[in-house]
């Protein structure tokens, strides 16, 4: 509940979080915390935002969870997560990702940030 924490303890008033179960939604919606707007949204593809419509994208273990392995369609669905999010984030905006930070996890996002002839030809 971490978004309700940033609206009601850190004083942010327009938070918006995502999460790809609609039941999920409609639970943390009824809560009706001040501020906090839960929306169903496909975090590859968040069709609902525009480019730059957010000051911060906060990431708590969604890349986590999605960079399960190693697997070439793992590395292509975090590449694809990491571009909307840095799609909708504005340009004086910040990405920030709380992690675990698994060393293939780690050299997953670094690749996305940094890439290097070594990690654009892995792709």
């Amino acid at each position: 509940m971490l978004s309700e924490k940033l609206a009601t303890q850190m004083g942010i008033k327009n938070v918006t979080s995502i999460d790809f179960e609609p039941k999920v939604v409609d639970m943390m919606n009824a809560r009706g915390v001040a501020g906090v707007k839960y929306m169903v949204q496909d975090m590859t593809n968040m069709t609902d935002f525009k480019d730059g419509q957010f000051d911060l994208v906060l990431d708590k273990a969604t890349y986590d969870a999605i960079c399960a392995d190693q697997k070439k369609e793992t590395k292509t669905m975090c590449n694809k997560y990491l571009e909307e999010a840095m799609r909708v984030v504005t340009q004086e905006g910040s990405y920030m990702c709380l992690s675990l930070l698994q060393e293939f996890v780690l050299q997953n996002m670094l690749g996305y940030f940094f890439p290097t002839e070594e990690t654009t030809e892995a792709d």
